[in-house]
């Protein structure tokens, strides 16, 4: 079965003007379409150590929330007050702007075309004053939806001053996508300092996470309002630490080191996925060996008793974690791998990963990545390589390829996320451009 891409007649497009490229897992940098915007530093400081729990902010009300580079097209901006969290950190050299833009509105953003891939060629990027560097793509990092800012946050590079300097291909700043006024705006830099390239030595100020490639350890949680950091790849400093676990608070653009005590030494391969289903207060890690082999490891980690612990050891061999996917209405997770098993389902309940009997026909083999479209209650599915769509309906398991005419180049790793507000999967290519897909049964 497969449904083919259709042109949406009488709704007004876009007017695309046209988008920079990049290179592919360089240090490439963004030249055009940035914006200053004014206020938008958070000078209160971070929360360097334990829980942000409440109390008062001490750099009182962070008044860079306000969106001034853009249309803010949907109601209240929900990132614009620093509302939580007890500052104790002192200075945070590199924050910036806490809060991110509500740009979902009361109606989807206008597309030409459905079931298609549709450029979005008018991005612009938008930095707080005293940042006069630039946006600089690293590769391997993922997208995540921040259904209460209605923003795609991900983790990436930024060069030029703060002395981010020398290049490097590891993200260092927390970035945020809104579709609907094409805007990327930079939310918080690292304090880790970059002399040489690939070389970071830790800046004065609060500890924060050391720049890496996130692969799929970058993820929204909204139970607690914050993103979850973790795992992934490091550059090669000799004080590196990439067995380590992070929260970083939307609403006051600081990072939390979670202390809690690692379930074992296995946990944390670069490949590392997590997940999270709504409702609970869990967060899963779905984690391939740290000693190279290909087993699959999988692991929770309690949000309220900040505890690890290790549910399931998959004691067969996995070749090659892609991608995992939530399944909301039946409380469990769609694991893709390359190889063997190739497609399973996860559920917490049980402990148990659960292979398919046979693969769904024209399911993908390699480079896949994977979002849940909530307003379908299905699983976007879509693969780098071949450059196939398809739609897999986590209640039936049954497969579906959409037949789409445009190619949106080349995926990097997992960046891909479903914009709840605007009905559309977004996607960021290994040439820098931002693409987004509305799927239509």
């Amino acid at each position: 079965m497969e449904i083919r891409a259709g042109v949406l007649m009488g709704i007004v497009s876009f007017l695309f003007v046209g988008i920079s490229s990049f290179g592919c897992g360089t240090d490439s940098e963004r030249g055009n379409g940035d914006e200053r915007i004014s206020g938008g530093t958070n000078s209160g400081g971070t929360s360097s150590g334990g829980t942000n729990s409440g109390g008062t902010n001490s750099g009182g009300t962070n008044s860079g929330g306000t969106n001034s580079g853009g249309t803010n097209s949907g109601g209240t901006n929900s990132g614009g007050t620093n509302s939580g969290g007890t500052n104790s950190g002192g200075t945070n050299s590199g924050g910036t702007s806490s809060g991110g833009t509500n740009s979902g509105g009361t109606s989807p953003m206008p597309l030409q075309a459905v079931n298609d891939w549709v450029k979005l060629t008018s991005t612009k990027y938008v930095y707080p004053d005293g940042y006069n560097g630039t946006f600089s793509q690293r590769s391997w990092c993922n997208f995540t939806w921040d259904p209460d800012a209605q923003q795609i946050l991900f983790y990436e590079g930024y060069r030029g001053d703060h002395g981010q300097t020398a290049g490097s291909i590891y993200a260092n700043a927390v970035y945020a996508l809104t579709p609907a006024d094409q805007t990327v705006r930079l939310l918080n830099l690292s304090n880790w300092t970059n002399p040489s390239y690939n070389e970071h030595v830790q800046g004065p100020g609060p500890e924060m996470p050391h720049p890496r490639h996130t692969y799929g350890g970058f993820l929204y949680v909204p139970s607690q309002q914050s993103v979850y950091l973790g795992f992934g790849a490091c550059s090669k400093s000799s004080n590196c630490q990439k067995q380590d676990l992070w929260r970083y608070s939307v609403s006051s653009a600081t990072w939390t080191k979670i202390t809690a005590a690692l379930p074992d030494g296995q946990i944390g391969g670069y490949n590392t996925v997590f997940g999270y289903l709504p409702g609970s207060e869990v967060l899963w890690a779905f984690s391939p060996r740290t000693d190279g082999s290909t087993w699959l490891n999988i692991y929770s980690f309690d949000l309220v008793a900040s505890k690890w612990s290790a549910k399931v050891k998959y004691g067969k061999d996995v070749n090659g974690l892609e991608h995992v996917a939530p399944d909301p209405i039946g409380q469990r997770f769609l694991v893709a791998t390359s190889a063997a098993p190739r497609l399973a389902y996860f559920d917490p309940k049980e402990g148990k990963l659960t292979p398919f009997a046979s693969v769904p026909a024209g399911f993908p083999t390699d480079q896949v990545a994977m979002t849940y479209v909530s307003k379908h209650k299905v699983i976007f599915v879509y693969s780098a390589k071949s450059k196939k769509v398809g739609i897999m309906d986590p209640a039936t398991g049954n497969y579906t390829d959409i037949v789409h005419p445009t190619d949106p180049g080349e995926r990097m790793d997992r960046y891909l996320a479903y914009d709840e507000a605007n009905d559309v999967v977004a996607m960021f290519n290994s040439q820098g451009e931002y693409w987004v897909f509305r799927y239509v049964p």
